[in-house]
């Protein structure tokens, strides 16, 4: 089975990337999860090399998900019920992109 993560990409548009091609997460700063925005995106560095700059997702917040998506890859490879799993996000809007930074998920 093949596993997929959607990103909100700077400049408004998304990705789907398999979860297997993803080699880094970076943000400038310390802290691992300062949501990206469009002034200081959230870095998701390809096994290729290639980045692509996400917005509305932490360094902590994409590993999570990578997490989350390995796990549940293995227990329906086990079931052997699924061919594909994407793990969409829910759509962005204009107002959500440039409140980007104002979302913390830690206290």
């Amino acid at each position: 089975m093949s596993a997929y993560l959607e990103f909100h990409v700077k400049g408004g548009g998304c990705a789907i990337i398999e979860a297997g091609m993803i080699g880094a997460v970076m943000a400038k700063g310390h802290d691992a999860w300062r949501v990206g925005t469009p002034d200081a995106p959230t870095l998701v560095v390809l096994r290729s090399g290639e980045q692509i700059e996400v917005i509305g997702s932490s360094p902590g917040g994409v590993i999570g998900r990578l997490v989350s998506t390995r796990q549940l890859e293995r227990e329906m490879k086990m079931l052997k019920n699924a061919e594909v799993y994407v793990d969409w996000l829910a759509p962005m809007t204009a107002d959500d992109a440039d409140a980007a930074d104002s979302r913390h998920p830690r206290p």
